[in-house]
């Protein structure tokens, strides 16, 4: 006998009825998430579409949310991954080291010149409408360079300055443990001893 925990998200998913409506208690067990989690996709793009009950004009945080077998299928699809470089594109988390931060990369600008992210994390389908659009055009930036651009959407802008802040947080301690590490050294070879050779 097979457990929920065993089956994968789409097998469990597609053994459903498809005229399921699913509480979001129920779509957090099926989507292998918890039910804040969600909540908070409901509060930002990019999270599975949802239902909400209540008469036209009707407000509070209480309203019921129902979620579809089908958006359920579409959304888990959507986001699937082919790797971890793939993963830390879509997060904005693809800059490792500081070379990666001068290495220039393709960026959608829209025709106020603005930054609307990264090229390569575009799905295929609007990338091919975009091609040849006047709307549209890729400029090929550094990271250092496409920080000092006004982007569309601030939220994209704060996870791609974060990313680049973590690169440069880590090469200041990696330089700062260089500059203490020759100061030991200095200090051991006027006693005669060698720090490098005992690390």
């Amino acid at each position: 006998m097979t457990t929920v925990s065993e089956l994968e998200t789409l097998d469990l998913l597609n053994r459903l009825p498809d005229t399921t409506l699913l509480k979001t208690s129920e779509a957090a067990v099926l989507l292998r998430t918890s039910v804040r989690s969600l909540e908070r996709l409901r509060q930002t793009p990019g999270g599975p579409p949802y239902m909400q009950g209540g008469a036209m004009g009707a407000s509070g945080a209480n309203q019921k949310c129902l979620y579809r077998k089908g958006d359920l299928l579409a959304w888990v699809e959507s986001n699937m991954l082919s790797s971890n470089v793939e993963a830390a594109i879509r997060k904005g988390q693809l800059f490792k080291t500081i070379h990666d931060l001068a290495e220039e990369r393709p960026y959608w600008v829209d025709v106020t010149g603005q930054i609307r992210g990264d090229v390569e994390s575009t799905e295929v389908e609007d990338f091919l409408k975009r091609l040849g659009s006047p709307m549209w055009d890729i400029e090929w930036l550094s990271a250092d360079e496409v920080s000092l651009r006004s982007w569309s959407d601030p939220d994209t802008k704060r996870s791609h300055t974060q990313s680049v802040e973590r690169v440069l947080t880590d090469v200041l301690g990696a330089v700062r443990g260089a500059q203490e590490l020759d100061e030991f050294e200095r200090d051991a070879l006027k006693g005669g001893d060698s720090v490098r050779e005992k690390i």
